[in-house]
């Protein structure tokens, strides 16, 4: 297993799908279960707090999550198994420009922005 693959899988789709599915599940039991289904790995939680404030790009990203990370370099293959699995969730939408060279944005999703305000408590109680 790679340092950086999470505990919850190896991101493959049906892991995403299996998350997802627990997540909009109304009947599941805990509340908490589906949260952490949507947002389960290393660094979904902070991209989804790298996006708050503005779109981003791929490299944008990476950046920023260096620096959350105490300068420990996200994978790129981790990244994009993360945006994907974010994407699936709902909690990002990704917009491809049809520009040369490719430019790709990333941003906080309705469904991801109703998550703020629990990451910024998230935030508060962890300084």
């Amino acid at each position: 297993m790679d340092e950086n693959d999470s505990q919850y899988g190896n991101g493959s789709d049906s892991v995403t799908a299996a998350a997802v599915a627990i997540a909009e599940d109304e009947s599941a039991p805990c509340p908490v279960m589906r949260f952490n289904a949507l947002v389960a790995g290393k660094y979904k939680m902070r991209i989804l707090w790298a996006l708050r404030a503005a779109p981003q790009r791929y490299s944008e990203l990476q950046r920023a999550l260096v620096a959350a990370t105490g300068g420990r370099r996200i994978t790129p293959r981790v990244l994009s198994r993360e945006l994907r699995q974010l994407e699936a969730a709902a909690l990002i939408t990704r917009q491809v420009f049809a520009v040369v060279p490719p430019r790709v944005e990333y941003r906080m999703a309705p469904r991801g922005k109703q998550m703020l305000g629990v990451l910024r408590a998230i935030c508060r109680w962890g300084t």
